[in-house]
C-alpha cells in the first residue's frame, strides 16, 4: 500500500455508532420494511400459493438477483448523498482520515464523493455483495425441500425477503458511508508527499480535532524526533458532488 494504514487517526467513538446505529442497524430496519411492503405487494396472496425455486420467471432464483442488483446500489447511491449531508450538517458525523482507506479490506473499494464516484463506487459494491451473498443464498434454498416445493408466498417468501433485504442493507450501508466520510471531494491518489509541503492542509480531514492539532505541531516543526509524516496528495476530479 502506498500509505500506512496504522498511521492514520483511528475512529471516533461517534463515528463509530454513526456507522454501525444510523447507517447499519437504521439500513436494516429500512430496508426490512421496503422490502417485506414489495413482496406482499407484487405477488399472490391466495392460500397455499407457492413460488418457484426456479422453474418460472417470477421464482426465488429471480427475485433473489435482481433484489441484489438493486438493493445495494440503491444504498450506495442514495445513502452517499445522505451521509454528505450528515458531514455538512456536522452533528452526527465529521469527516475521518483517508489513509483509513488504505486497509486491505477496503482499498479496492472507490472512493470520492462526486457523481461519477458515486456511481462507480455503487456498481463496484453491487457486484462484490452479489458475488458474496448470492451463491450461499442460492445454495441454501437449493439444499432444501425448496427447490422442489417451492415457497409459501404467504408468510415464508414475504418474511425471508423482508430479513434477508434487512442484512444485506446493514452490511452495504455502513461500508459506503465509511468510504464517504473518509474520501474529499475527490479520490485519493496513493502518492505519498511530505506533509510540509501540502498547500492546503484544512482539505485532508476539516472536522478532526484530533488530526488538526497533529497537523499544527507538525507543522511547527514540534516532530519530537519522529519520522516526517506523510499524507496523500488529492487529485481533484471535476464532477458535481452530491
Amino acid at each position: 500500500m502506498g500509505l500506512e494504514f496504522k498511521e492514520a487517526v483511528p475512529l471516533t467513538l461517534k463515528q463509530v455508532l454513526y456507522l454501525v446505529i444510523f447507517q447499519g442497524v437504521g439500513s436494516g430496519i429500512v430496508n426490512f420494511g421496503i422490502n417485506f411492503l414489495i413482496a406482499y405487494l407484487i405477488y399472490p396472496h391466495s392460500d397455499g400459493w407457492r413460488l418457484s425455486y426456479s422453474s418460472n420467471i417470477t421464482c426465488v432464483v429471480s427475485d433473489v438477483i435482481v433484489t441484489s442488483v438493486i438493493l445495494p446500489f440503491l444504498c450506495c447511491a442514495i445513502g452517499s448523498g445522505l451521509v454528505k449531508l450528515d458531514l455538512k450538517a456536522g452533528k452526527m458525523v465529521t469527516y475521518a482520515d483517508p489513509r483509513l482507506l488504505t486497509h486491505p479490506l477496503v482499498c479496492w473499494i472507490p472512493n470520492g464523493i462526486t457523481f461519477k464516484r458515486v456511481i462507480f463506487r455503487a456498481v463496484v459494491l453491487t457486484f462484490a455483495f452479489m458475488i458474496l451473498f448470492d451463491p450461499i443464498t442460492l445454495l441454501a434454498f437449493y439444499g432444501s425441500d425448496v427447490r422442489q416445493n417451492g415457497m409459501l408466498e404467504l408468510w415464508d417468501f414475504v418474511l425471508f425477503k423482508g430479513y434477508w433485504g434487512a442484512i444485506f442493507g446493514a452490511l452495504v450501508t455502513p461500508v459506503n458511508a465509511l468510504v464517504v466520510i473518509c474520501s474529499p471531494s475527490a479520490p485519493v491518489v496513493k502518492r505519498e508527499t511530505p506533509l510540509s509541503i501540502i498547500p492546503n492542509s484544512n482539505a485532508i480531514s476539516p472536522q478532526n480535532p484530533n488530526f488538526m492539532r497533529e497537523l499544527k505541531r507538525v507543522e511547527e516543526g514540534d516532530e519530537m524526533e519522529r519520522s516526517p509524516l506523510t499524507l496523500p496528495e488529492f487529485d481533484r476530479e471535476e464532477g458535481d458532488a452530491l
